[in-house]
């Protein structure tokens, strides 16, 4: 994974302050985020960006309040969120596969300290059909458009990076 954003350029694409980044760290909400460089400072990813995003997304729209909860739900939406956001590509398997689950569901908390049980779904439908008492239903494909203008040159980049991969791959031998 590419680390290549500082704590000023997170701020900036996300909204979370360099304090706030300091504090969740030390409350280990950014625990396997992130990348600690040699000279102390820390570096993280676009997929960190998006998940930072989208954290923020679901606090602000009081879907849930607790970080850790946020964090999880985002760490599975991330996938469908950067593959709505980058615009259509129909030889890009991986966009296509992601964007026939275009749902994040998170249910099952019934108390305070439970776990979340979040699953993908490709029709909202099938989530009611479960009957559950409780639910937080996402469409990955809103929430992609909300974020879009913060997001979308970070996902570019992350696109670009993907097909020269997949070229490098497929072209054999570098020169």
């Amino acid at each position: 994974m590419l680390y290549e954003l500082n704590p000023t350029e997170l701020a900036e694409v996300t909204g979370l302050s360099q304090d706030s980044q300091r504090d969740w760290r030390r409350r280990g909400f950014l625990e396997d985020m992130g990348q600690l460089q040699p000279n102390g400072r820390w570096l993280y990813s676009a997929a960190d960006a998006v998940v930072v995003s989208i954290i923020l997304w679901l606090l602000a729209k009081r879907l849930t309040t607790d970080i850790n909860d946020a964090k999880n739900i985002a760490k599975v939406a991330r996938p469908m969120v950067v593959f709505w956001i980058e615009p259509n590509n129909p030889a890009d398997e991986w966009q296509a596969h992601y964007r026939r689950i275009p749902y994040v569901a998170a249910f099952g908390a019934n108390s305070a300290g439970d776990a979340m049980q979040i699953e993908t779904f490709s029709d909202v439908g099938n989530v009611f059909s479960l009957k559950l008492p409780a639910a937080l239903v996402i469409d990955c494909r809103l929430l992609a458009r909300d974020l879009n203008l913060k997001l979308a040159y970070l996902v570019e980049k992350n696109a670009q990076r993907r097909a020269s991969l997949k070229t490098k791959t497929e072209g054999g031998h570098d020169a």
